[in-house]
């Protein structure tokens, strides 16, 4: 079943009233998965992320992904970060269908880190859907964006998550310029675009 991250909570009565002991949730989230603990208990969810976007084109989803070569490997774990029997055949499940996953000991972290740089680049993603199509974004907006990534990492930390993947946490270092640089390629990518439809 196809839902966004805001119509979870709609879905949970239903999961809850399921007898099947293995839900996957594949979103991201900046929330954790304390609502979803709550109605489901902390054995049954197992947590992950395939990369992919799209729109609702009246009762269609239009989609773009999962890719070939994705952009980086989709983490899937437990809640508590213990690698299960369960989570491996999930894995193994996702790698036979070509998307590359892996078994991650820090699901809730790696969720909540891509949840947050989605945000930074959502007003971003908003602006350029009400431009004219082939618009590029400003150096400036492309600024304010890569600030806003520094800007989130930093309350992850402060609030006690890790940024995951570790390969991240150089956005902390990297020069402005460089971030706005790798903004403006992921924008003009598939999914980029995908990201900046009109919904």
């Amino acid at each position: 079943m196809v839902v966004r991250r805001n119509q979870v909570a709609d879905l949970l009565p239903t999961l809850t009233a399921n007898r099947s002991p293995n839900v996957a949730f594949m979103n991201n989230n900046l929330n954790g998965p304390a609502e979803i603990v709550a109605a489901l208990g902390p054995r049954r969810p197992m947590l992950g992320l395939v990369f992919a976007g799209g729109k609702l084109d009246g009762e269609i989803v239009r989609a773009v992904g999962p890719y070939r070569r994705p952009l980086a490997s989709p983490h899937f774990g437990e809640i508590d970060g213990t690698i299960t029997p369960r989570l491996k055949r999930l894995v193994n499940l996702l790698n036979e269908a070509g998307l590359r996953a892996k078994a991650s000991t820090n699901v809730v972290d790696y969720l909540v880190t891509h949840a947050a740089g989605v945000a930074a680049i959502v007003p971003l993603a908003t602006k350029l859907a009400t431009e004219p199509k082939g618009v590029s974004p400003s150096d400036e907006d492309l600024r304010l964006a890569a600030a806003a990534i520094r800007e989130t990492h930093a309350v992850l930390k402060a609030l006690g998550h890790k940024v995951v993947p570790g390969s991240l946490r150089i956005a902390a270092v990297m020069p402005f310029s460089v971030l706005a640089l790798l903004f403006r390629r992921f924008l003009n990518s598939r999914l980029g675009r995908a990201a900046c439809a009109r919904r």
